[in-house]
C-alpha cells in the first residue's frame, strides 16, 4: 500500500508499473477495493489480502464480523487465493496480546470463505524469531512460547490445505549477528560455505533460514505444511551498515535467480515468496524517528515508481545472473554526507565461539528492544517506559530510544544521544511486488 507515502502514487500508474515487471501475484496489507482493482489492471492473476491485527479480536469473538469482512471482499473472490488472518501476531511487540485471539479468527475467517463457496484460504504470517536455536538448521525448533499456539493453529493450515506465509529477512538476522556473518553470506554473494557438525554447506543466509523452519516445522510434525515466504527483502538506505542500493540489488538478483534454479541443503527447491516491498514508503516510522530510516526504504521502487536498480526477474539460467550484477549500483562510500554506515567486518572464529549463554542473551535483549520500537511505531503510541522488571541488559539494549508523535522529539543533538539505529520491519510487501503498509 502507500499508507505511509509522503506522496503517494495514484492507483492510475501501477498497471503499468506492473505489467512492465511481467508481475501476476501480489500481497497487500489489507483489503482495498481500488488497489485490488489496479492490481488486476496491471496483469496480477492471484492476490494475498490481509487482515490487519486490530481485527483479530472482533473477528474471535463474533462469527458475524468475519462473515461481513469476508463479504466486503466479495467483488474480488476470484483474484484472491489466501485471506492472511493478522499480521505477525506472535511478535514479540504485542506481549501476547493477539495469541489467544488467533486461533479463533483463523477459524472465523475460514468459516466464512467456506460458506461463500471461495476457493481462497484463509491462512496466517509469522516471524521467524518465533524459532529458537537457528543454527545448525538441524538444531531449529519452536519457541517453547509458541509451541501450544503453533501445535493448534498451524495443523489447522494443514488440515485446510492452506500454506504457511512466513517472513524472512537475511538482513535482520545479518544485523542482529553484529559482524559475525559476513555482508556477502547474506546478500547471497559471498561463494564461500558455513559448514555445519553434520557436514553440510551453506553458501547464503538465505537457506540457513529456510532449511531452520524445515527442521523446525517438521519437529512439529509439520513437515508437508506447505510454506510461502510471505516477505523478503533488503533496505536501499537508512544509516545502517549494509542498507544501500548496492547491496539490495544484489540480494534481489541473486535470490530471484536462486529461487529459479537452485534448492536448499536440505534439498528443498525454493518456496513461492513475496518482495517486500514495491513501493517506498518514505514517511514510515517518522511518527518516531528514532526508529531508523531503513524502514522507509525497502522499495524495489522510489515512491514515484522509479526503478532503483535493474532486475532479471526471468533469468535464464543459473549463470545468466553475473549479467544482472555487474548492472548493479557502485556501493556508496560513506560520508558526512550520505545516508549509510561503514560494514563493520566480519570477526574471528574465535570471536564467533564465544560465550553462547552471553551471546544469545545479548540479542535477546537486542530483539525486546526491536520488539518495542516497533511497538512504538505500529501504536503511535505517546512514550515508551521500562517495565519495573527490567534487567541492566534490557535497559542497555532496548533504552537507548525515544518513541513520542511528530513535533514532541527533543532536539536532533539530544535525540541522538538517546537512541541506537536498529529498526524493525513493517509488513507491506509486494508480491514479486505488490504492497502493504504498516
Amino acid at each position: 500500500s502507500t499508507t505511509f507515502a509522503l506522496s503517494p502514487l495514484g492507483l492510475g500508474a501501477l498497471p503499468a508499473l506492473l505489467s512492465a515487471r511481467g508481475i501476476w501475484r501480489a500481497k497487500v496489507f489489507q483489503y482495498e477495493p481500488g488497489l485490488l482493482s489496479a492490481l488486476a489492471q496491471g496483469g496480477v492473476r492471484e492476490a494475498v489480502v490481509g487482515i490487519p491485527n486490530v481485527e483479530l479480536r472482533n473477528l474471535a469473538f463474533s462469527p458475524s464480523h468475519a462473515e461481513k469482512l469476508v463479504g466486503s471482499m466479495e467483488g474480488h473472490r476470484e483474484l484472491i487465493s489466501l485471506v492472511v488472518v493478522g499480521n505477525e501476531p506472535l511478535a514479540s511487540w504485542w506481549a501476547g496480546e493477539f495469541e489467544p485471539l488467533l486461533p479463533l479468527a483463523l477459524e472465523h475467517v475460514r468459516l466464512a470463505l467456506q460458506r461463500r463457496g471461495w476457493h481462497a484460504r484463509a491462512t496466517v504470517s509469522l516471524q521467524a524469531d518465533v524459532l529458537i536455536d537457528t543454527w545448525p538448521p538441524s538444531d531449529a525448533r519452536v519457541d517453547p512460547l509458541h509451541a501450544s499456539l503453533i501445535a493448534s493453529v498451524l495443523p489447522a493450515l494443514m488440515a485446510d490445505g492452506a500454506p504457511l506465509l512466513m517472513n524472512l529477512y537475511p538482513f535482520l538476522a545479518w544485523r542482529a549477528a553484529e559482524g559475525q556473518l559476513g555482508l556477502g553470506f547474506a546478500t547471497m554473494e559471498g561463494g564461500g560455505c558455513e559448514r555445519t557438525k553434520d557436514g553440510s554447506c551453506y553458501a547464503n543466509l538465505f537457506d540457513a533460514m529456510l532449511d531452520a523452519l524445515t527442521h523446525a516445522l517438521g519437529k512439529e510434525g509439520l513437515s508437508r505444511l506447505p510454506v510461502i515466504v510471505g516477505e523478503v527483502g533488503w533496505p536501499t538506505g537508512g544509516n545502517e551498515p549494509g542498507a544501500d542500493a548496492h547491496a539490495a540489488c544484489i540480494f534481489t538478483n541473486s535470490l530471484v535467480s536462486h529461487a529459479a534454479f537452485a534448492s536448499t541443503p536440505l534439498g528443498l527447491k525454493i518456496p513461492p515468496l513475496f518482495a517486500f516491498e514495491l513501493l517506498d514508503e518514505t514517511e514510515k516510522s517518522a511518527g518516531v524517528a528514532t526508529l531508523g530510516a531503513s524502514e522507509r526504504h525497502y522499495g524495489l521502487l522510489t515512491e514515484a515508481g522509479e526503478a532503483k536498480f535493474k532486475i532479471d526477474w526471468t533469468p535464464a539460467s543459473a549463470l545468466s545472473v553475473r549479467a544482472a550484477l555487474q548492472e548493479c549500483p557502485a556501493r556508496v562510500l560513506c560520508g558526512a554526507s550520505s545516508e549509510c554506515v561503514q560494514v563493520v567486518g566480519r570477526g574471528s572464529r574465535d570471536a564467533q565461539a564465544r560465550d553462547a549463554k552471553a551471546a544469545d542473551a545479548g540479542l535477546l535483549a537486542k530483539a525486546t528492544g526491536l520488539a518495542l520500537r516497533q511497538a512504538c511505531f505500529e501504536q503511535h503510541s505517546s512514550f515508551c517506559l521500562p517495565a519495573p522488571n527490567a534487567t541492566e541488559m534490557d535497559l542497555a539494549s532496548a533504552l537507548g530510544w525515544l518513541c513520542a508523535p511528530a513535533g514532541v522529539l527533543p532536539s536532533v543533538g539530544a535525540e541522538r544521544g538517546l537512541r541506537e539505529s536498529h529498526p524493525e520491519t513493517g509488513s507491506s510487501s509486494a508480491g514479486g511486488s505488490g504492497g502493504g503498509g504498516g
